[in-house]
């Protein structure tokens, strides 16, 4: 079994605890599993499996040494998720938008989004203010997954591994920490937890079953009983270099952050009066981590497990 270190057991904890009390509450650069909208890749009512794969930096933690890889001891296990805020909002005709927030990296960084919806939220009009908290920013918990059907991963055309971003709200990720760290906080529950689920050579995969009505129904996560390795031995082949494939989430939502006044724009469908002018923004989200985006991993020569 996959085993977690204190250090990340505890903040997993942590941020699932923060998850759970939140619960009541783009540009895409990288492939991505939406799990709601018209390209949802699950269908209400209808679940889907899965496997959460390790973090995107997870090449350089063994070294070559002779015929044989070995952990490099500069390495330092860490989340394999990326916390990231970001907006929905409806426009005019009823479309949603989805926008990351610069806020993300730097809790003090202007952000229109954040300023129109701290402007509904005090409202006298109770539908702005229903607006308002919809807009507001919120916690999406990136992994990098493939997903599949009947036990296969799901390939691409060209016969690689099919990873991508995948995007878990409070719901999911509290129970995808519970899966790892135990099912509650107490010290009991630690018996039950499994360990990194994620491990390519004794993980676990997971079920995601989507609501088959939004009203008052939630998304349900399952996780295997048994380990079982990311690919079998006749798939060796396909996964040759399946790490190179893993998208550095980080990264990838700076890239993806758009400019103030390219928000304004998303929102206003004008530029703002005084363009690069921002106004100071509002209070930022209490207790969101900022995660500095780490170098980029080298591509893996070789599957090391």
């Amino acid at each position: 079994m996959g085993t977690l270190s204190d250090k990340v057991r505890e903040r997993m904890r942590q941020q699932a605890h923060a998850a759970r009390e939140g619960m009541q509450g783009g540009n895409r650069t990288a492939p991505i599993y939406d799990l709601q909208g018209r390209n949802a890749a699950v269908k209400p009512g209808e679940s889907v499996l899965g496997r959460l794969l390790p973090r995107w930096d997870i090449a350089q933690k063994f070294v070559r040494q002779g015929d044989q890889w070995v952990v490099n001891p500069q390495y330092q296990d860490d989340l394999i998720y990326f916390v990231a805020l970001e907006h929905w909002w409806d426009d005019a005709t009823g479309k949603p938008h989805r926008e990351w927030c610069p806020r993300t990296f730097d809790e003090a960084a202007p952000c229109p989004l954040c300023e129109v919806a701290d402007e509904l939220l005090r409202a006298a009009d109770k539908d702005d203010r229903a607006s308002g908290k919809r807009m507001g920013a919120r916690r999406s918990y990136l992994f990098n997954a493939v997903l599949g059907r009947s036990g296969k991963r799901q390939l691409t055309e060209g016969g690689k591994p099919d990873i991508r971003v995948l995007p878990l709200g409070n719901t999911l990720f509290v129970a995808v920490c519970g899966f790892m760290t135990g099912a509650g906080d107490s010290e009991d529950a630690a018996a039950f937890a499994r360990g990194d689920i994620s491990d390519p050579k004794d993980g676990y995969d997971v079920m995601l079953t989507r609501p088959a009505n939004t009203q008052g129904e939630r998304w349900q996560a399952q996780c295997a009983p048994q380990p079982s390795p990311l690919y079998t031995q006749a798939e060796a082949a396909a996964w040759a270099d399946w790490m190179s494939l893993l998208v550095d989430l980080p990264a990838m939502v700076e890239r993806e952050i758009r400019p103030y006044d390219d928000l304004y724009e998303a929102y206003f469908g004008e530029r703002p009066p005084a363009s690069g002018d921002a106004e100071e923004p509002g209070s930022a989200p209490v207790g969101v981590p900022a995660i500095p985006p780490p170098s980029a991993p080298p591509a893996a020569a070789a599957d090391p497990w």
